[in-house]
């Protein structure tokens, strides 16, 4: 009898050592799936690499090639990044933009900025700011600033979970707490799913910027079908960042499963 409990004993304890090592191995790594996901988040929501629209065969179409005219740059060159379509005695002048989530900019010089406000005579920002910027009403893509704020609201959203999912995190380290573990895991599906929301409505605009010719300014139809909307890193980036979202997620909720058992085991010692 008393060489049978003492092999039970010895059993326990090498069960509470698997616990254990099998405890501290899944919070190391999820520790590490967090502060990776993280620096991905962080930086696909502040690149500016989202969208970007070029007009790369506009020159080089024949029946528009005796109204496109290559403008010069700032060193007195011809310039692909900004060129002039004449439509109706009006000319049209037609840049790329690299687009982000909170901002589009213009790939223009200063120079070019400057021929840009003579010939329209309008002043270009070299940024349209999606948060701030009044005047959105007299804007012809009006529907590209309204899903561009929805995309924006299930970001923000998502980031505010990131930051709460740090408290929650580390509360079930220090404290133990399978609760903690528990929250920190669901957050970041919602990050996942918010991520997943605005990498749809991301797509959804693109569709809709090839299909009805929207824009943030002014231009003449016949360009339409020569401009490009790609997405750029960030889109993958985001991604990248959904998928590693869910698997940190399902290691948080595997060590709250993992907790418990060893406070399970403890309490039965």
């Amino acid at each position: 009898m008393e060489g049978s409990k003492e092999t039970l004993v010895i059993g326990k304890k090498g069960q509470d050592t698997r616990a254990i090592t099998s405890y501290t191995t899944v919070i190391g790594v999820a520790i590490l799936c967090t502060v990776i996901s993280d620096i991905v988040f962080i930086a696909s929501i502040t690149g500016r690499s989202w969208e970007i629209t070029t007009f790369p065969k506009l020159a080089e179409e024949p029946e528009l090639i005796n109204r496109v005219v290559r403008l010069p740059n700032v060193t007195g060159m011809e310039s692909t990044e900004l060129l002039g379509l004449w439509v109706d005695g009006t000319m049209y002048l037609l840049y790329n933009t690299d687009g982000g989530l909170w901002e589009e900019c213009d790939r223009l010089t200063s120079k070019q900025r400057d021929l840009l406000a003579s010939v329209n005579q309008i002043n270009k920002d070299e940024c349209f700011d999606f948060v701030n910027d009044d005047s959105q009403d007299a804007l012809k893509g009006i529907w590209l600033i309204r899903m561009h704020s929805t995309a924006l609201s299930c970001i923000i959203v998502a980031n505010i979970l990131l930051i709460v999912s740090h408290l929650t995190m580390l509360l079930g380290i220090f404290k133990k707490c399978v609760p903690a573990f528990m929250i920190t895991g669901t957050f970041f599906v919602v990050i996942a799913t918010f991520t997943l929301f605005t990498l749809a409505i991301v797509h959804s605009k693109r569709n809709y910027k090839d299909s009805e010719c929207l824009t943030l300014d002014a231009i003449p139809d016949e360009a339409c079908p020569f401009r490009l909307n790609s997405l750029g890193w960030c889109v993958s980036l985001a991604w990248f960042c959904t998928f590693f979202c869910i698997a940190t997620s399902t290691l948080w909720l595997y060590a709250a499963r993992l907790l418990r058992i060893q406070i399970q085991m403890s309490q039965s010692l």
